[in-house]
């Protein structure tokens, strides 16, 4: 509906006016709205918008007193949210939102899902605004960094609840968060996809509550597998390398975990035939 700009109710907004029993509701291609002519409804559970309110730059939430899920898609214009007084959400998409940056004034402590991609803006992640993060997932090339911690009057703040990490087309990407494996102590499943830049694990190895790790078009990373020193994750259960252009030949004593029942190879042109001989007979594909 391109050409509609304006959406008149009748009623209460607070009561939903014409659609009190209101509790998701989806704007797909209008861009022509307005922010005035966004309804309020105390009853909406799910808000999605999508290439819509083309000229809205914040995007008030103080009429949403029953907000679980918002998802945002191509909202170009949309540089700020007001989230203070929304501790309800659990659930946020935020895709396409070029102008969207983060206060770093303000802990989201309701929020347990998050994505954010293609937003260019993002630049620095800070997990510690998200101390109730479950799952998160970050695809934004200008990310240059993810901080597990901050430190106030000496004392660390862990990110304790965060169990899944996906980073995916992370172009300037180069560490993954420092001391993870003691600030992330809930962490099972990590994926990395498209991150060029990353070359190491970070010092202390990854936490070993970690389960799943998957790893694709990590061609640096992978080049350095002879020093992941994987065997101290007695949790693992998956492991999965694909799409990199690196030779892959052998996995020494040490490298990966008896705890293994999972391992993939896919997509790599330069692999050659493994030493599985070096590797414990509890990791061997039957």
């Amino acid at each position: 509906m391109p050409r509609w700009n304006q959406w008149l109710f009748i009623g209460d907004d607070r009561e939903g006016g014409c659609f009190p029993c209101l509790k998701q509701l989806c704007l797909d291609s209008c861009p022509n709205l307005t922010e005035r002519s966004l309804l309020k409804s105390g009853t909406i559970e799910k808000l999605e918008i999508s290439s819509s309110y083309k000229f809205m730059a914040s995007l008030p939430l103080d009429g949403y007193l029953r907000l679980n899920v918002l998802r945002l898609f191509s909202c170009e214009n949309l540089k700020e949210l007001n989230l203070d007084i929304q501790d309800v959400i659990e659930s946020i998409d935020f895709v396409v939102c070029n102008k969207l940056v983060f206060p770093g004034n303000h802990h989201y402590a309701s929020i347990r899902k998050l994505r954010i991609a293609t937003c260019d803006l993002i630049k620095s992640f800070p997990l510690d605004i998200f101390p109730g993060l479950k799952e998160l997932k970050l695809e934004c090339l200008n990310l240059e960094s993810i901080t597990a911690f901050s430190e106030e009057n000496g004392i660390t703040t862990l990110q304790s609840t965060l169990n899944s990490l996906t980073i995916g087309d992370c172009n300037n990407l180069r560490p993954l968060p420092q001391q993870m494996h003691s600030l992330l102590p809930s962490l099972s499943n990590l994926e990395m996809a498209d991150c060029p830049k990353i070359e190491s694990f970070p010092e202390g190895g990854l936490p070993s509550s970690l389960r799943n790790l998957r790893i694709d078009d990590c061609s640096k990373l992978v080049a350095q597998h002879m020093h992941w020193d994987l065997h101290g994750l007695t949790s693992l259960k998956s492991l999965e390398i694909s799409d990199c252009d690196v030779v892959l030949d052998s996995f020494p004593v040490g490298l990966l975990p008896n705890s293994l029942t999972s391992f993939r190879l896919r997509y790599l042109p330069r692999l050659k035939k493994p030493k599985w001989q070096y590797v414990s007979t509890c990791c061997l594909p039957s």
